[in-house]
């Protein structure tokens, strides 16, 4: 087991503890995706990956919509807790265990769309994984398919370097919720820790703590053009939105 599916593994049950409400965030997001698809000539008779689909915050809220989603995942524990979800919102999704460096090990067909949302692609932690990667995705994309992914901004990153994340923080019937991320860097790249915490009357703090995971070096020229979706304030902001048409 790396590190990339260890971290997710242990983070499974929690991952939805960075959303205010995970539950609306699927639908946002899938209403966002969805007019990017449009925009490109797709509707809900398209066949989508999603090749990293963690819990299933794009792939269920696009099944929601009428899309035919297939979904895997690197995390073992992710894609047991995605069934689940999927299940819980009654959408069908073929689910399967697969490292996106190598998706044709698990799915024979192309699709119309392959997604690789929340900060995938830079888990690649050389040129040569990136690559590998990317030949994965393309291969399993239809000629005149589109590809769509996310990343954080490491150019602002990689020039302030900053040891935490701003936190988010949430009013729960519980008390509030607070979530953030450490980063400690080493030259350019970075060992990630999740941290929430729930205060609750009379003052009960109950902490969760997941790390570490190294962050990717942003000196490839082989990313995709790319797309960044942000929960803040319960609102999903459009960060960057760039497609891709694979001719």
């Amino acid at each position: 087991m790396d590190i990339t599916q260890e971290f997710y593994n242990n983070i499974a049950s929690q991952y939805d503890k960075l959303f205010q409400d995970w539950q609306s965030t699927i639908h946002e997001q899938a209403v966002i995706l969805n007019r990017i698809f449009n925009d490109n000539g797709f509707d809900t008779t398209a066949h989508i990956l999603d090749c990293a689909c963690g819990i299933g915050t794009q792939s269920i809220g696009l099944a929601a919509l009428g899309y035919r989603v297939s979904a895997s995942d690197i995390s073992a524990a992710e894609i047991i807790e995605a069934k689940e979800r999927a299940k819980k919102n009654n959408v069908d999704i073929r689910f399967e265990l697969a490292d996106f460096r190598g998706l044709a090990d698990r799915f024979s067909e192309q699709f119309d769309i392959v997604i690789a949302m929340d900060n995938a692609l830079p888990h690649m932690l050389s040129n040569k994984d990136l690559e590998a990667a990317i030949k994965s995705i393309t291969e399993q994309t239809k000629p005149n398919g589109i590809i769509v992914a996310s990343i954080r901004d490491y150019d602002r990153l990689l020039e302030e370097k900053p040891s935490y994340s701003p936190p988010y923080i949430y009013k729960t019937d519980k008390g509030q919720r607070v979530c953030f991320q450490t980063w400690t860097w080493k030259n350019d790249n970075y060992h990630l820790g999740n941290i929430s915490s729930r205060m609750s009357r009379p003052f009960k703090q109950v902490n969760l703590n997941v790390n570490t995971e190294p962050s990717v070096e942003k000196n490839s020229p082989l990313f995709l053009e790319l797309m960044d979706v942000r929960k803040c304030n319960g609102r999903c902001q459009k960060r960057q939105a760039f497609i891709s048409r694979l001719l």
